[in-house]
């Protein structure tokens, strides 16, 4: 009886054991099914990151297309490429679905001048399940109001050659800006005259001085409109005095020379700067010996001679049948050998614009006018009495 019972058990073990190896796969393929479910709605309720990332002054704009309202947003600034900020926006504010925007104004008072850019992406309150990063917004290029070029480190060397370099080399010379040299002559109470002056692109430049002292400043000239000029160097002087002046070049290098004892000079003047239609010619008084020079003076109306000059050189020059236009804001007249130039040319126009007592005319000789009518004054003729043959416009 006993192993009949103890049959009925192990048979009813089996049957159990068997029951349970049919009902345990279903419950695994069920659960294993449950996986990509939640999977899936985990993803779902993952937060998207940004979109439409933009500038909108100094603001950081960008629209949120999450949502849930318990989002928060975490951006970094960029300045020329470089991170120089992570931050919250607006840290302690949620938001839901839609546009946000955030003032950045301290940042760009901070950092200063540069090109900027930033990202952002969607942070839940506790930080978890961050969304990606957004795209890169455009550039937003800025320059500080008081954004100024550095004074140039300025070195005058003996022989005339000045030396200029920047202390900020993130400014690049004939992009960012331009070097503006000015010589000066310093007589012995203390006037200075101005002898030359340049614009250029090189880091340095050579100026022929004479004996005497010489003086130079120096100052970076922008060329970009939101970024302003540097202060003036200078005057700098030269190391020492250039050859010819004191026969004792190691005595004090940048005093007057004054007369040299070794030299029974013999002045004559000569021309230092030549004259432009706008700026009359820098001469010198120079022992032409020695070199010494006892001072300078402007040539008088040579800059108006060379207005003349000029107008001459054009109409000769000019193409068959071609318009050449003048303009000036300081003369109003020609001598006579203009109009006698003209007078060879009938086949050129000739248009004049220039400014009298406050009003800008424009005048035009049209081709082949007859110019035996027009009677010089003192060997001068007026635009305003040539306006009588040719009336002038009125220009705004």
């Amino acid at each position: 009886m006993k192993n009949q019972w103890k049959k009925l058990a192990v048979i009813a073990g089996c049957s159990i054991l068997m029951a349970g190896q049919i009902f345990l796969p279903a419950h695994a393929e069920e659960a294993t099914a449950q996986q990509p479910a939640a999977q899936e709605e985990a993803k779902a309720a993952a937060l998207k990151a940004p979109e439409n990332v933009k500038w909108e002054g100094q603001s950081l704009s960008f629209y949120n297309p999450n949502e849930n309202e318990n989002v928060a947003f975490l951006f970094e600034i960029y300045v020329d490429g470089q991170l120089k900020k992570e931050d919250i926006v607006n840290s302690g504010i949620f938001y839901p679905k839609g546009n946000v925007i955030n003032d950045c104004s301290k940042y760009f008072k901070e950092f200063g001048y540069g090109d900027y850019t930033y990202r952002v992406k969607a942070v839940t309150p506790n930080g978890s399940s961050p969304s990606d990063w957004s795209s890169m917004s455009e550039v937003n290029s800025y320059r500080a109001e008081d954004a100024r070029l550095p004074q140039p480190v300025v070195i005058a060397e003996t022989d005339g050659t000045v030396k200029v370099s920047l202390p900020n080399n993130s400014y690049v010379l004939g992009t960012d800006y331009q070097l503006e040299y000015i010589l000066y002559f310093e007589d012995t109470d203390g006037t200075r005259i101005q002898l030359d002056s340049i614009v250029s692109n090189d880091s340095s430049y050579q100026f022929n001085i004479k004996n005497g002292k010489h003086v130079v400043s120096v100052k970076a000239k922008s060329l970009k409109p939101d970024l302003k000029d540097s202060d003036v160097v200078g005057p700098v002087e030269f190391n020492s005095q250039a050859q010819g002046g004191s026969s004792d070049n190691s005595s004090s290098s940048n005093s007057y020379s004054g007369s040299s004892s070794s030299c029974s000079h013999d002045y004559e003047w000569e021309t230092v700067t030549s004259a432009t239609a706008t700026e009359d010619a820098m001469e010198a008084y120079t022992c032409k010996y020695c070199g010494h020079v006892k001072e300078y003076m402007k040539a008088s109306n040579s800059a108006y001679a060379q207005f003349n000059k000029d107008a001459i050189s054009a109409i000769s020059k000019a193409a068959a049948n071609e318009t050449v236009t003048l303009k000036t804001n300081m003369w109003v007249s020609f001598c006579d050998s203009v109009i006698n130039t003209l007078g060879t040319r009938p086949d050129v126009t000739l248009t004049v614009n220039y400014l009298y007592m406050g009003t800008r005319y424009s005048m035009t000789i049209p081709a082949g006018a007859d110019l035996s009518k027009l009677q010089a004054s003192e060997g001068y003729y007026g635009f305003r009495y040539l306006d009588g043959f040719f009336p002038a416009q009125i220009e705004n």
